[in-house]
This record gives C-alpha cells, structure tokens and sequence, in this order.
C-alpha cells in the first residue's frame, strides 16, 4: 500500500484510504497550536491496546509537513480467527502553501512507530 500519493480531484484513492482537507479528527490526532507552532500527537486506533512506548508529540512551523506512522495487529471482536494487520500513515501539512503533491517529497518531520517492518 501505497505511504504518498498525489492528491485527487475529486475521488478517494485505491486502495482503501482516506483524503481529508482540514482538521483531522480530534479523537485521531490531537492538535494544539501555541507560540506559532502545531504540536501534533497520533492517537492509537481505540480497538487496539497498544503496549508499545509512544514518541513524544512533534511540533510544527509553518510550512513544514509530519509524516507519521503506526501499524497494529489485531484479531476480531471474538478474538478469534486470522490476526488483521492495520498501517495508519498521516501526512499532515502546517500553513503550507496549496500544493496537490506536496506529500510526494521528504517530510519535514518524521515519526516511524511501526513494529512489523
């Protein structure tokens, strides 16, 4: 699965992914703004008990962009049957100017919280 692609027009991507414009949810990330920067903190997905230690939140500048990731494994409701596998990447811009393939470059900031690699 792709980790960057171009921005759409007016479709999602394939495979499953999502492509949002503006504050991502609250209970995803966790977003402050002070001193004129972003402070930004992935949340971890609520079906997961996660026992890894987490990195400290990143901060920000205008301009800059955090590409950030975090796998999980994980069996159904019953805990039962095959084990699921789930890589969340966000790529979050800070007052960057608009730009369809601004995710394609190096990021700024970088966070890497996948185990399965």
């Amino acid at each position: 699965m792709p980790i960057a692609f171009p921005l759409p027009e007016p479709a999602a991507p394939q495979p499953a992914a999502r492509v949002l414009a503006g504050v991502p949810d609250k209970n995803e990330v966790d977003l402050r703004e002070a001193d004129g920067a972003l402070r930004v903190m992935l949340r971890s997905a609520q079906f997961h008990n996660l026992v890894r230690r987490r990195p400290p939140a990143v901060r920000l500048r205008p301009g800059e962009w955090l590409r950030r990731q975090i796998d999980y494994r994980f069996r159904t409701y019953t805990g039962r049957g095959p084990w699921l596998y789930r890589l969340d990447t966000l790529n979050l811009a800070y007052r960057a100017e608009p730009d369809p393939e601004i995710f394609l470059g190096t990021p700024t900031r970088r966070v890497d919280e996948r185990a399965l690699r």
